[in-house]
């Protein structure tokens, strides 16, 4: 927001004793930036003209002693570095604040009330006490400041208005002109032309008062005093009176001031009645009432949990707006002082003011500044507008230095809005920053979009779709000396205030925070629980409802989630419709009047109706009743299994017709709401107006979407594991009902999660059925529709062809408007962990896997030496000769889209319906065959970039349990030692680099930048071959021992990972790895010790090995008896003893400890020798190696 200007002011004096009466100006003086100037001897007005030049003041005031202690007052302006009035006074009468009985309040405003002055003088002094004030009736005001000319003197008065007369409070000045001069009438108009923006006093000159105009925004601090915290006392049955006479009786004896009255509150959250009678207290000393416990009060509850929530609920102040205050006082400094809140109103909802962005460049090491750049960008009349992209660039050898040289800079621009990327919090509690809004475009990436490392470059790719423009590195290394790069630091801000501006942070938050009603400074920091906190405690204040206190809850509390169904794995070339459920747990909680209100008798009443349908289950198997399965399967009739009696009465929700609770209330209409917004969208065809609507929408649905959430966070206020159970537990009922009336009506459900459902039209997949496929579906949709009030399923789209893998694991061609694509849900290449020539190579697989042949001719060709017959084609709108990505899949994939303008037509392709046919398909598969060849040769030719992998950290780096175990963990603690601090959430990039035998990975692990041989073994082993894998392992025709041979790798069995080994030392009881030295206390630790260790941990895995229980896979019977059969059953008992495992473990230990302790190595050397894990039977082999050489 726009600051008001401020002007110099230059104080001279020449003695103690005129610096006194100097003071006693300065606090009535505001909006100045004082600078004082002792000097020996002033006496004329041009010295004093060249001393205000010099020190840039276009204000003075100078305190002078003459002979006999006279003291002599000199005011006056400048323009354009000259004098255009000077006054010059004698003192007369002087009487300080300190002479007066009462002395005047500090931080208050005044008027200034100017009779007999000339308009020149009036002008000046107007200057001189400039202030903030505006249009305010002149009844409020409390002080004066009164300036009289009486013609041979001249006095000033500070006063108390009271309300018959003033009160003098000090100072008091009684003067005498000596000389006076004031430049001629055009020169005086061209200063006022060129200060025109400049604040002036309400003056009241010849009895009436002279109302001047403020800028129309400035930045004001609002102190607001007498916030009281009321405390609420909850009586025993019938004893409010008794209460009422106890606490009055406490309070008068503790000396305590306060507001007793009666409420009336609902109960949701404590153990007493839901409607409870309390006495409501406002008092200055709330800690005196720990002390208050009589037997006629039950509980204490504070109605708010702060002073901030107080004003904010108290006030009903909803999000960022025009707030009305009333009855205000006005500092010196321009600060507001209130007496209470109920001076505070909200009046509404309006745009941002302009703003003044402020976007930050830091550059840190070993936790110190070292380089820092700024852009100021001011928004004006809603128009961005750059003002000459003023950046500031600055290098220090200490971190002090830069550190106040950035304060400086902040308390210059005094911005609203300070934009960064990934600046440690603790940075920021150094800066004078309080009251602005901090954005951290790291942060905000992470939450909302989706990528690997969200670094600068990767924001740039997906959020501007462009290539970071780098200038370089901001800091390098040269000859041992910091050197750092302005160009890249300007960039680097133009970067980041960019993104800031594509994502819409700072508007999606002020849509966030108006309908939730909290801070939009904590809405910046997508502080998803105490937003929506706040969104319900307004609505439970306009409905008198008790505020749940904050407790902290132990976070082992869970509750069962969503249901996802067994799935169907395979590879479908069938018409697969995705079902989806709009907002399903919004929509539960609004079918079922699932609220905090009425969850005790939902509970009691499911818990009721479970006793009854099981003793009616009973009454129907003993008479024997009829199935349904002997009449013809309608889906009314279907429906009619499904539901109960009571649901067919009620359309299918047990509540449905009940009163809606809050909770409830609050979704549905954010739901209205938001379907209300999406249809003026529809409409609207302005880009501005469409981009406001677009974010109050999205802001809608993230709300909606995150208050189930919420209720089962136990960092919630309004944590409720009952209510978060009850309503995954209504999900995962209707997603059962869904799939059990699917299937009895003959459609196939191939996999089902949470939210949605597959089903398996059994209807070739080509372009042409879809509309029989959705025809074919329609009246499951209409009859699961028809049950539910709020429950709503729709189709979400069409898939061609489907791999389905594993459970939330699959990848599907899907229909689009423009064309099919390819997405992938849980697969390999989506995940950060992989590296990106993985990603690429595996993405490349599974598009090709999943090739639609009918839209591409090129592929088509390719595959069968021959197009479509031209007179069977038609041809695609808008299709583009040469896409990149699917749309839905990584921005990264090199592999290029296959299609061609031309599609096969429905004749063409029945009369060749097995070419279109991909799984099993023997060209398909050789095509891969040949890419994966192609890819193998260039391998060693990528970049390095091609191979970085990126991890988060969950926690602190030194927080980890086992860190040499995780690769980025032992890189951030290596990094740690050369100055380089990783936090929590931090990505950490690394490549692995060659080593020697038998080393950790997690040792390997380096940043691009260093020095080191690249592992490709390791890469294709770990990061590329076992995602091929899991998107072929479904295929009929591609086999895995082909790939190792085009990869080179003769036999990929998965290896049990090897852990370190480690030893708690005899003295001083640390673990540590192998070494004849303590790490401690360096003290030796013997060679006998490790051997006992080593028999010690041998043995027991040993034991370990041999009692592994036997599991029986019909009724899952377990035993570790010597027996074969399950007792239970009779079925085969399965023995599965973990033998690689114990193998690794002795390997591991052989090659830690057998070189250096022989007698290490002959233990081990028993086990080898007698184990049964390493010996092959070559005669059970022998129809294969028969088979092998025959062919040969």
């Amino acid at each position: 927001m726009t600051k008001s200007l401020q002007k110099n002011l230059l104080v001279v004096y020449d003695t103690r004793k005129a610096l006194e009466v100097a003071r006693e100006l300065f606090d009535m003086l505001k909006n100045v930036r004082r600078v004082k100037e002792k000097i020996e001897q002033l006496s004329e007005k041009d010295l004093l003209e060249k001393l205000a030049v010099r020190l840039k003041c276009s204000l003075f005031f100078s305190v002078q002693t003459g002979k006999k202690d006279t003291i002599y007052v000199s005011v006056g302006r400048l323009y354009n570095n000259e004098i255009i009035d000077y006054v010059r006074f004698r003192m007369l009468d002087f009487k300080p604040v300190s002479f007066f009985k009462k002395s005047p309040e500090k931080c208050c405003k005044y008027f200034l009330f100017a009779k007999g002055l000339s308009s020149r003088m009036s002008s000046l002094l107007l200057d001189m006490f400039s202030t903030k004030m505006s249009e305010i009736c002149i009844d409020h005001v409390r002080y004066a400041l009164v300036l009289c000319d009486r013609g041979a003197t001249f006095s000033l008065r500070y006063t108390r208005v009271n309300a018959d007369a003033l009160e003098d409070v000090g100072p008091h000045f009684e003067m005498e002109k000596v000389n006076e001069y004031f430049c001629s009438e055009d020169e005086f108009k061209k200063s006022l032309g060129a200060h025109h923006d400049r604040k002036q006093k309400n003056v009241e000159q010849d009895e009436s008062m002279r109302k001047q105009v403020v800028p129309p925004f400035s930045s004001v601090k609002v102190h607001i005093d007498n916030v009281l915290t009321p405390v609420l006392f909850v009586p025993q049955r019938n004893s409010i009176s008794q209460l009422e006479a106890d606490l009055e009786a406490f309070l008068a004896s503790r000396k305590v001031r306060g507001n007793v009255s009666r409420a009336s509150f609902k109960n949701y959250f404590y153990a007493f009645d839901e409607v409870v009678e309390v006495l409501r207290l406002e008092c200055d000393k709330p800690h005196v009432l720990k002390s208050f416990c009589v037997p006629s009060c039950m509980q204490q509850i504070k109605e708010f949990s702060g002073p901030i929530e107080n004003i904010i609920i108290s006030r009903r102040i909803k999000g960022p707006g025009v707030v009305l205050v009333a009855d205000y006082e006005e500092s010196m400094c321009g600060e507001c002082f209130v007496k209470s809140p109920a001076s505070i109103s909200f009046a509404g909802h309006d745009a941002f003011p302009p703003l003044r962005v402020m976007t930050m460049s830091l550059v840190f090491e070993k936790n110190d500044l070292v380089f820092y750049g700024i852009r100021i960008d001011f928004q004006d009349d809603s128009k961005i507008l750059c003002q000459g992209a003023e950046h500031s660039k600055h290098g220090a050898k200490g971190a002090e230095p830069l550190v106040e040289g950035l304060k400086a800079c902040i308390e210059e621009a005094k911005p609203d809005v300070v934009v960064f990327y990934n600046v440690p919090d603790v940075f920021f509690k150094r800066m004078p920053l309080r009251g602005v809004i901090l954005c951290d475009i790291y942060q905000v990436a992470s939450s909302s979009l989706k990528g690997r490392t969200f670094s600068l470059e990767e924001l740039c790719r997906s959020v501007l779709n462009e290539d970071y423009k780098s200038e370089g590195d901001v800091k390098s290394c040269n000859s041992g000396r910091h050197e750092f790069n302005a160009n890249a630091a300007i960039a680097e801000v133009n970067t980041i205030y960019r993104i800031f501006r594509a994502l819409d942070v700072l508007e999606l938050s002020k849509e966030l925070t108006e309908i939730c009603g909290n801070l939009l400074s904590r809405s910046m920091l997508n502080l998803i629980a105490e937003r929506n906190e706040y969104l319900l405690l307004h609505e439970f204040y306009d409905k008198h409802v008790l505020f749940p206190p904050k407790r902290k809850i132990a976070a082992d509390n869970s509750y069962k989630g969503g249901l996802v169904l067994e799935p169907d794995t395979g590879f479908y070339e069938t018409m697969v419709l995705l079902l989806d459920f709009n907002s399903l747990y919004p929509s539960v909680i609004q079918e079922y009047n699932i609220c905090f209100s009425s969850i005790r008798r939902v509970l009691q009443s499911a818990a009721d109706k479970h006793q009854a349908s099981e003793g009616s289950a009973q009454r129907e198997n003993a008479s024997g009743g009829e199935n349904m399965c002997n009449q013809p399967c309608t889906f009314m009739h279907a429906e009619r299994a499904c539901m109960g009696p009571e649901k067919e009465q009620t359309g299918g929700s047990e509540h449905s017709h009940s009163e809606l609770g809050i909770l409830p209330s609050i979704l549905k209409a954010i739901v209205v709401r938001r379907r209300h917004i999406k249809d003026i969208l529809r409409g609207t065809k302005a880009v501005a107006e469409r981009r406001v609507l677009n974010l109050r929408q999205k802001a809608l649905k993230l709300i909606a979407n995150s208050i189930y959430g919420c209720l089962g966070t136990p960092i919630s206020r309004f944590y409720n594991l009952d209510m978060a159970s009850m309503i995954t537990q209504k999900g995962r009922d209707v997603l059962t009902e869904t799939k059990v009336l699917a299937e009895s009506v003959g459609l196939s459900v191939i996999y089902g999660d949470t939210d949605s459902i597959m089903i398996n039209t059994k209807i070739d997949g080509f372009n042409f059925n879809t509309k029989r496929a959705m025809e074919a579906i329609e009246p499951l949709k209409a009859c699961i529709n028809r049950r539910y009030r709020y429950i709503e399923i729709e189709v979400e789209c069409a898939i061609k062809k489907l791999l389905l893998l594993t459970k939330k694991k699959y990848g599907a061609l899907i229909v689009g408007d423009k064309g099919s694509r390819v997405e992938g849900k849980g697969l390999d290449f989506l995940r950060r962990d992989f590296c990106k020539l993985s990603s690429e190579i595996s993405h490349e697989v599974l598009k090709t896997l999943m090739i639609d042949l009918e839209e591409n001719e090129e592929m088509f060709r390719s595959l069968y030496g021959r197009g479509f017959d031209s007179d069977t084609c038609t041809s695609k709108a808008s299709q583009p000769s040469k896409c990149g990505p699917a749309p839905g899949n990584s921005a990264d994939s090199k592999a290029c889209s296959l299609q061609s303008p031309r599609r096969a037509s429905k004749d063409f392709i029945l009369k060749n319906i097995q070419l279109f046919k991909n799984d099993g398909n023997v060209k398909l598969a050789e095509y891969i065959y040949k890419r994966l060849a192609d890819i193998k040769q260039v391998i060693y030719e990528e970049p390095i970039d091609s191979f970085v992998i990126n991890a988060v950290l969950s926690r602190p780096p030194d927080k980890y349990a086992t860190p040499d175990q995780l690769p980025h963990v032992s890189l951030a603690l290596r990094l740690r030692e050369k100055g380089i601090y990783l936090k929590k959430d931090d990505v950490v990039s690394y490549v692995i680099g060659a080593g020697r035998k038998n080393e950790q990975v997690s040792k390997r692990a380096y940043l691009k930048s260093e020095n080191f041989e690249l592992d490709y073994d390791y890469y294709i082993s770990n990061q590329i071959l076992p995602p091929i894998y899991r998107i072929i392992s479904l295929s009929r025709l591609i086999s895995v021992d082909a790939v190792n041979r085009i990869f080179g790798v003769l036999r990929m069995a998965q290896q049990p990972c090897q852990k370190t080994l480690s030893f708690i030392t005899p003295c001083c009881k640390e673990p540590q790895e192998f070494s004849f030295a303590c790490k401690k206390c360096k003290e030796g630790v013997p060679k006998s010790f490790y051997v006992a260790r080593v028999l010690e941990m041998v043995r027991q895995e040993t034991y370990n090995l041999y009692t592994t229980p036997q599991r029986c896979i019909e009724c899952t019977f377990e035993t570790c008896a010597p027996i074969v059969t399950c007792p239970n059953c009779c079925s085969e008992l399965k023995y599965d003893p973990n033998n690689a495992a114990f193998d690794a473990l002795l390997q591991n230990i052989s090659d830690t400890l057998g070189p250096e302790i022989e007698e290490v190595g002959w233990i081990l050397g028993l086990y080898f020798k007698n184990s049964g894990y390493r010996r092959i039977e070559l005669a059970m082999f022998r129809e294969e190696i028969d088979n092998y050489y025959s062919e040969i």
